[in-house]
């Protein structure tokens, strides 16, 4: 609903473009259709959108998750910059290199290269 009000009313949608002129989203690629709509709209007179997420970890499409949401920020946003976090704290280079092994079979991915220095 938010959405229909926004479209067919440009004095809220206005209000609200200027009330949140800059807008961060964590689990990007775990947007849905109705969600990727809203950012663009808020976003549209400001494009100050900063995004978190990573198209290899979409898990959510059972519930209407779009990983192209995340795969096609760049054309979606113009201007936007990507930056790609390949170190991970967590994991071992062994887990991490069966996983870049499995993720590099994703069809849809931006390229990355997953490393530690936990041995």
């Amino acid at each position: 609903l938010p959405i229909v009000l926004f479209q067919s009313s440009p004095d809220v949608l206005a209000a609200y473009q200027k009330r949140w002129s800059f807008i961060l989203i964590d689990e990007y690629q775990d947007t849905n259709h109705a969600q990727h709509l809203l950012i663009q709209l808020l976003a549209a007179s400001h494009q100050n959108v900063f995004a978190v997420g990573d198209p290899d970890q979409s898990i959510y499409s059972w519930r209407g998750a779009n990983v192209d949401n995340i795969l096609n920020f760049e054309k979606d946003f113009p201007g936007a910059v990507i930056i790609t976090l390949e170190q991970n704290y967590r994991s071992s280079s062994t887990i991490l290199n069966a996983a870049n092994a499995l993720i590099q079979n994703n069809s849809s991915r931006y390229e990355k290269n997953l490393w530690s220095t936990l041995g």
